[in-house]
């Protein structure tokens, strides 16, 4: 029996669980969940790492304005020694972006020396984002995790829910807003990374009838390009289409050539995807080079139709960030810090499970928490992101809401999905009021 069109359009988060169960491990690798780190060595010590405050900070920064950001609680762990010594990072922690925002900067590096000798890469949440926050060079630790990241990136995308929430959630927005009878559909990717959301988008369109649509892949070029990341991703993706049936052509443009090679005929799709964590930190690409990507999506679609996808992992309210001081930035840091932390002791709770977590941590979760830069990627969200037009965002369905809040086992898990907003435009997936992943899209 043929399914019914709106049923095309309304994949559902058991139907992409059930997608990944089967076919993640065949896309990346057969013996994906071998995770061989017995031999690690973690007794690497940190004290010797120098650590220098960036020269960026200026001593007479002012607050002009406080950030709006949701300031739950902080939940500590049961032993009283591990009481003790994470509330002492914690303190240290919230020390050093106070001393960073008066400029005191040879207090900074005080406390950060102190906080790494009391912080450890298996010790509670606040020691570990004391472990990860002053790296400059990689470890022993991460040149061993890097050995299996094939294996550790399957695992962290499938325990837990903050890649697979952005990626649901903007393939259903492209497939609701795609028009049934279109031949063509180009997706115009910010950031390709493993190239992991569109097998199941890809799935998708394969269902529709025949012949399914031709899908035009255009990834935006990067500045310092990975050519052996790329291919791979490319190969992955175009013999994942061939083997359903769809025609998939993978392309590579600069941002400043969209608007010249998109045909006025032609449906797209703008989808930008910016500090999840399985995409390797929030370093691989900047906000202000996200607030770019969506400004010329807009120019393009004043000439054509389609719509604009915006995941972002920062944790931060990206689309209301106003001109607040670096404290409360930092503030809002490092309860995200923690909360990445806690979910991953969460997924990941047998003792015999701490070398897996440990590799995962120093891949995904160290390079999102580093304080190395935290200064600039503050003045650049504040001051790129405040230029966003954020007019004409699309509401979120309740059917979408529906199958996020089951995705995440909402009451079941310390997991919430929330739409917020005046417009309830956006979509919020957060760990114990913790906001970890924000979508919103806009359809022309």
């Amino acid at each position: 029996m043929m399914m019914m069109e709106s049923q095309l359009l309304q994949p559902s988060w058991h139907d992409f669980d059930v997608y990944y169960d089967t076919q993640l491990p065949s896309l990346v690798d057969e013996d994906v969940l071998s995770l061989n780190l017995e031999d690690f060595d973690y007794e690497v010590s940190i004290s010797d790492i120098d650590f220098e405050l960036g020269s960026q900070v200026d001593s007479n920064m002012t607050s002009v304005g406080e950030t709006s950001i949701q300031k739950p609680c902080l939940f500590l762990p049961g032993a009283h020694g591990e009481v003790e010594n994470e509330v002492g990072v914690l303190h240290l922690l919230k020390a050093y972006g106070e001393a960073t925002e008066s400029g005191s900067a040879g207090l900074a590096r005080v406390i950060a020396r102190r906080a790494r000798e009391k912080s450890s890469a298996v010790g509670a949440p606040a020691e570990r984002i004391g472990y990860y926050a002053f790296k400059r060079e990689p470890d022993y630790l991460e040149s061993e995790s890097a050995k299996n990241t094939v294996a550790a990136l399957a695992a962290f995308y499938e325990a837990g829910p903050d890649g697979r929430f952005a990626h649901f959630s903007a393939n259903d927005a492209i497939l609701r807003a795609v028009p049934a009878r279109a031949d063509t559909l180009r997706v115009v990717d910010f950031d390709l990374s493993t190239a992991i959301q569109w097998p199941p988008l890809i799935a998708s369109l394969a269902a529709r009838g025949d012949p399914p649509p031709t899908v035009r892949l255009t990834c935006v070029e990067p500045k310092s390009p990975d050519r052996r990341e790329f291919e791979e991703a490319k190969a992955q993706v175009c013999r994942f289409a061939m083997s359903v049936g769809v025609r998939l052509t993978v392309e590579e443009v600069g941002l400043e050539d969209l608007e010249r090679t998109t045909r006025e005929d032609e449906w797209v799709a703008f989808n930008c995807m910016f500090g999840l964590p399985h995409m390797g930190g929030t370093t691989r690409r900047s906000a202000r080079e996200a607030v770019e990507f969506i400004r010329v999506a807009k120019e393009v679609l004043s000439n054509t139709k389609g719509v604009i996808t915006v995941g972002s992992g920062c944790g931060f309210d990206l689309k209301r960030c106003k001109r607040g001081s670096f404290g409360s930035f930092f503030d809002g840091h490092l309860l995200y810090s923690h909360a990445l932390f806690e979910s991953m002791e969460w997924h990941f709770p047998s003792p015999q499970l701490t070398l897996a977590r440990t590799a995962m941590e120093s891949l995904f979760v160290g390079p999102c928490v580093c304080f190395n830069g935290c200064y600039e990627r503050w003045e650049e969200m504040r001051e790129g992101l405040n230029g966003m037009d954020m007019e004409g965002c699309c509401g979120v369905r309740e059917h979408s809401l529906m199958e996020a809040k089951e995705m995440v086992r909402e009451g079941w898990s310390p997991y919430g999905v929330s739409v917020v907003g005046e417009d309830q435009s956006e979509m919020v997936l957060d760990w114990r009021g913790t906001p970890l992943v924000r979508f919103f899209a806009w359809m022309q």
